[in-house]
């Protein structure tokens, strides 16, 4: 988050977007830009416990969370399973993917 926070401040994200062809794949930039602040919304509207250990958003977390990034639970849920997807990848080409919780 903080990363993309550094991009989004120096209004490199539409490049950044650009540069990877996004516009071939079909999905618009600001799309995207809505995606990151619901992704955005999530992260802080989580508590640290639940960013430090995220087993432990149960279905009432979840919904919790939900209500106050202003999205549906199954975002949530999705958002989740990104970050996992991310940190995975991380590990596998030996990036600092390797610990289990968010970074603040």
């Amino acid at each position: 988050m903080a990363q993309i926070a550094q991009i989004q401040k120096l209004g490199l994200l539409t490049k950044t977007i650009g540069l990877i062809q996004l516009h071939q794949m079909k999905i618009n930039a600001r799309e995207v830009e809505g995606q990151v602040a619901h992704m955005r919304g999530i992260y802080d509207s989580m508590n640290r416990k639940e960013r430090n250990d995220p087993i432990l958003l149960d279905d009432k977390r979840r919904n919790r969370i939900a209500r106050g990034a202003g999205v549906e639970p199954n975002e949530v849920a999705n958002f989740i399973k990104q970050f996992e997807a991310a940190r995975e990848m991380m590990k596998s080409i030996g990036g600092t993917g390797g610990g289990r919780e968010f970074p603040n």
